[in-house]
């Protein structure tokens, strides 16, 4: 049980990470402006924490990729 609630912990953090890289890409495609880049910084950062903490846990088997509701919410 410990371990599927891992794997689930670990599924939204991947799926937190795609959704914010496609974030990012959408607004260097349209960068204009100097609040872009603060969000820019700030997604980077919250990103590089995310896989700061997955890179703590043991490879699992990845699981087929579906972008889930929490990506979504991210």
């Amino acid at each position: 049980m410990n371990n599927e609630k891992e794997i689930q912990t670990l599924k939204n953090q991947v799926n937190c990470l795609v959704y914010q890289l496609l974030k990012i890409n959408k607004i260097l495609a349209r960068m204009t402006t100097q609040l872009e880049l603060q969000e820019l910084r700030q997604l980077i950062a919250e990103n590089l924490r995310i896989l700061e903490s997955l890179r703590s846990h043991p490879p699992h088997p990845a699981p087929p990729m579906r972008q889930s509701q929490e990506a979504k919410n991210c």
